[in-house]
């Protein structure tokens, strides 16, 4: 691949990144305005793992559900290829089950007072011109 393509890709995805982090740090204010009110128990636990995270990490494993379902169903597969593909679905379906058990029972845990909702933000440093080396050096620039 040609270098100047392949660092549009890299901006490309950096930038999609981004925006996917930014709408999860959405999600997260606003379920922590919702759940502000509660009152915290003085044993509740923090879940190590942010409800917005976690709904994120659910929209993935349904986004890699859905390619390997279309997968299953694409003429001209080898009877070997569909069986990779259908035990895949099969372990995606189970980690999209668990996960989204497991958000509820934080939710419910959250509501109650059990587990204390908190807010993280990611930092990230790869898009900020302030914070990024190589997005600062303007010689270390590939120019396009």
């Amino acid at each position: 691949i040609d270098p100047n393509q392949a660092l549009m890709l890299k901006r490309d995805i950096d930038a999609s990144n981004q925006e996917r982090t930014d709408t999860v740090e959405q999600l997260e204010d606003f379920l922590f305005n919702h759940f502000r009110n509660i009152e915290v128990q003085e044993d509740a636990r923090i879940n190590t793992e942010t409800p917005g995270w976690a709904i994120d990490r659910l929209s993935i494993i349904n986004l890699k559900l859905y390619h390997f379902k279309d997968e299953l169903t694409r003429e001209g597969i080898s009877t070997e290829h569909y069986e990779k593909c259908k035990k895949k679905v099969e372990i995606l379906e189970e980690q999209y089950r668990d996960l989204s058990n497991s958000i509820d029972s934080l939710l419910v845990e959250i509501s109650s007072g059990k587990c204390e909702i908190k807010v993280y933000r990611q930092m990230k440093m790869y898009n900020d011109e302030e914070l990024n080396p190589m997005l600062r050096k303007e010689d270390s620039k590939i120019k396009i």
